[in-house]
């Protein structure tokens, strides 16, 4: 009898697509071409082993055969990457409705799969498509430009469905000439770190401060971190950003402690950085070359990257732990994660998100009522929490009576530059 993986082993390869995708280009017929990829399978394989991930493939790959039938023709390219082929005489994608073929299509490939090894898993599916011959003449540019959507279709977008277009090619070479300009920052020093203060409130005293790296472009202008951490993120940059910052971070330490500066530093890890195994050495050897005492140090990662990547964090925190380095979960509270981590990781920190911040103190108010509910959670764990974003006196007055621990915001201070820090650390400190 036929198995699921029968029908991922029949579907042609890489090679066979391109050579197929050059057979009809040269029919000079419109088509459209569509890839689709299979969001978070490398999660999957971890989880349930490779047997398993194939029998899934092969679900996946019997849907797209049946769904684009005798009208077009179906490729692996890659190990969880898809590619169709779909002559615009189809009724389903006649009349430039290849998207509401791709929401259809995408919709299907969501459904539950049931296999021998797995009952009951959802995925999650980008679709990225382009246009014979509107978008592209050659194999080559189609190939690009649907390479290109589907890029947008993973990262930028919420449906995770993308068509290309001339806009989005524009914003493409806007958004490499902005990768490019962000690789030479790193290499020449462009980048500058700024330092946000963290007070602890019950004494009244700077405990720590988030390291914020801030960019000034060449030509005057401020790019937002809101702009070039994701490039960073999506392109592989966020190593050696990563690096440039513990590097830095580890040098105000020094600096501070020349200075009588006491508070620790945190810097921001990402997904990208957990999974490197090089991250937790490249840590050491900044502590050591500078020499750093590692409790000075916190490292904060947001929930997300504790779901996505829990074995590559629950390893490096053994190792931060041991080093004696705080950890802190960035953004408590918006990862949507099961709490059985706060249990089984190296955690010391909770900082809550400032959404639920914002209106806390209200009558009746939800986010209130959430703050109180980590506030025990944390207590009832020996874990410390901090509130960010806090702006109002009555904010803080809220966090002080519930007795938090620690806030963050610009109530107490914006970002500043670190000689502008140890000028004001030394004010604060004077005064408290």
């Amino acid at each position: 009898p036929q198995t699921s993986t029968d029908s991922l082993t029949q579907l042609p390869n890489r090679h066979y697509f391109t050579v197929q995708l050059r057979r009809t280009i040269a029919q000079k017929t419109p088509f459209y071409l569509i890839y689709v990829d299979v969001k978070g399978f490398k999660h999957i394989n971890n989880l349930h082993g490779y047997k398993a991930g194939d029998e899934i493939l092969g679900a996946v790959a019997a849907r797209l055969t049946k769904a684009v039938g005798e009208l077009g023709f179906v490729a692996r390219i890659a190990s969880n990457e898809f590619a169709l082929i779909l002559n615009i005489k189809n009724k389903a994608v006649a009349n430039d409705n290849a998207l509401i073929f791709a929401e259809a299509l995408q919709s299907t490939l969501r459904q539950p799969y049931d296999t021998s090894l797995v009952q009951g898993l959802t995925l999650d599916v980008c679709i990225g498509l382009v246009r014979y011959p509107e978008h592209a003449m050659s194999a080559d540019e189609l190939m690009r430009n649907c390479d290109l959507a589907l890029y947008y279709a993973k990262y930028r977008l919420d449906n995770a469905i993308c068509a290309f277009s001339d806009e989005l090619k524009r914003h493409s070479e806007e958004r490499y000439k902005l990768e490019e300009s962000l690789r030479r920052a790193i290499e020449n020093g462009e980048l500058e770190v700024y330092l946000q203060p963290i007070i602890d409130l019950k004494a009244n005293r700077v405990a720590k401060c988030e390291a914020l790296a801030r960019w000034q472009h060449a030509d005057g202008e401020f790019i937002s971190p809101e702009v070039f951490i994701p490039v960073a993120e999506q392109t592989g940059l966020i190593i050696p950003f990563g690096n440039w910052l513990i590097d830095e971070v580890c040098k105000i330490l020094q600096r501070f402690k020349q200075q009588a500066v006491d508070v620790r530093v945190a810097i921001n890890v990402s997904a990208r950085q957990v999974s490197d195994q090089d991250t937790i050495d490249y840590i050491i050897s900044s502590i050591e070359s500078y020499q750093v005492n590692p409790k000075q140090l916190s490292v904060e990662l947001t929930e997300s990257v504790l779901v996505h990547s829990y074995e590559s964090v629950s390893a490096l925190l053994v190792k931060l732990r041991q080093l004696g380095v705080i950890v802190s979960i960035d953004d408590f509270g918006t990862g949507f994660s099961s709490l059985s981590y706060l249990k089984h990781l190296s955690i010391d920190e909770l900082k809550v998100d400032k959404s639920f911040i914002q209106d806390v103190g209200i009558k009746n108010n939800e986010d209130s009522a959430i703050v109180l509910a980590i506030l025990g959670l944390a207590k009832s764990l020996n874990l410390q929490v901090i509130a960010e974003g806090v702006e109002t006196a009555d904010q803080h007055q809220f966090l002080i009576d519930n007795n938090c621990d620690c806030a963050q915001g610009f109530l107490y201070s914006k970002p500043m530059t670190v000689s502008d820090f140890s000028t004001w650390y030394k004010d604060y400190t004077s005064q408290s």
